[in-house]
């Protein structure tokens, strides 16, 4: 064998086919990387139950779960919309709701839309975390989707960062009529008072200017609460109290900016069971400068004399009489 005659790649040569194959591979994990998919965490809401099989007349209740995936949210908002020629928007429910302050939560049942936003402070962390309850009846046959759209959830860190959503719909079919042994889940049996709550008295240069207001917030497993009131009032008892309860929502700006009267706050579930928290006066008033007390005391002084001018009579007519 001629040796001369055997070719020796030159470092350009090797270079140069490194070079094909190193692109090779390239373009191999490149395609590999764009027909796998890849898991990416997201929060996911869901609508449950997915299918509905119904009859008209039938009530129904569709539930909004949220699905952190082990992130933190603190703020949602989105709408849920639906066919409103199929169903009628029968009762809203935030009984057991992850949602401690409501922004929204309005209902178009003619226009077949439902919008809500909440916050929850120091944010959710769970796979089962109902937002709200929506209970429908049925009004004809037909079939349709319950959807909900708009949706953003906010994760509870500095930035206030918008989590990634992923979204799973409700459907329903409607055929033939309820009987009259069809249940009615439109009304729920609550005799449980709201649960107990901690209202504090805050004060921001951004919120009302600085001035004295009242937060609060608490919920009722069941019914859900319906509304708050407010008393404020010079007097430790509220039925003393000459002031008239007034309907409120947190944060509420306080008549008393001194901070001399005790506050009354009543929650009110939808049953109409009541749950009254008391904040007491940070600057109390001594009892001769309470205006209250010196009219409750005056008039309990004007009832013993009264009581005493009906004693006297009655011991004089006795003594007639004899």
């Amino acid at each position: 064998m001629d040796l001369a005659k055997i070719h020796y790649p030159v470092d350009g040569d090797r270079k140069n086919k490194m070079k094909k194959i190193f692109n090779k591979i390239i373009i191999l994990l490149a395609s590999f990387l764009l027909f796998t998919a890849i898991p990416v965490s997201a929060s996911q809401i869901n609508l449950t139950p997915e299918n509905n099989q119904l009859k008209v007349g039938e009530t129904f209740e569709v539930k909004l779960i949220l699905n952190t995936e082990d992130e933190s949210i603190n703020a949602i908002e989105g709408a849920v919309v639906f066919p409103a020629d199929l169903l009628i928007l029968n009762d809203i429910r935030d009984g057991n709701s992850i949602i401690n302050f409501w922004i929204e939560k309005t209902a178009d049942s003619s226009g077949g839309q439902f919008n809500f936003s909440g916050i929850v402070p120091g944010g959710y962390i769970g796979e089962e975390g109902q937002i709200i309850s929506l209970v429908f009846k049925a009004k004809k046959e037909g079939n349709g989707n319950i959807e909900i759209t708009k949706c953003k959830a906010l994760l509870n860190n500095e930035e206030s960062a918008e989590s990634s959503l992923t979204v799973k719909n409700s459907s329903f079919i409607i055929s033939g009529y309820a009987g009259a042994e069809t249940a009615d889940i439109s009304e729920i049996k609550d005799e449980e008072k709201p649960e107990s709550f901690m209202p504090e008295i805050a004060s921001d240069e951004n919120i009302f200017d600085g001035k004295y207001f009242l937060v609060f917030s608490t919920v009722d497993k069941k019914s859900g609460i319906d509304h708050y009131e407010i008393l404020e009032s010079k007097l430790s008892n509220y039925h003393l109290s000459f002031g008239k309860w007034e309907k409120a929502e947190s944060p509420y700006l306080l008549k008393d900016q001194k901070l001399q009267s005790h506050i009354f706050i009543k929650a009110i579930d939808r049953n109409e069971n009541e749950r009254i928290e008391t904040v007491s006066p940070r600057n109390s008033l001594v009892w001769y400068k309470n205006t209250s007390i010196i009219i409750y005391a005056v008039l309990l002084l004007l009832l013993v004399i009264f009581l005493l001018c009906i004693i006297k009579k009655f011991f004089v007519k006795i003594k007639n009489n004899y």
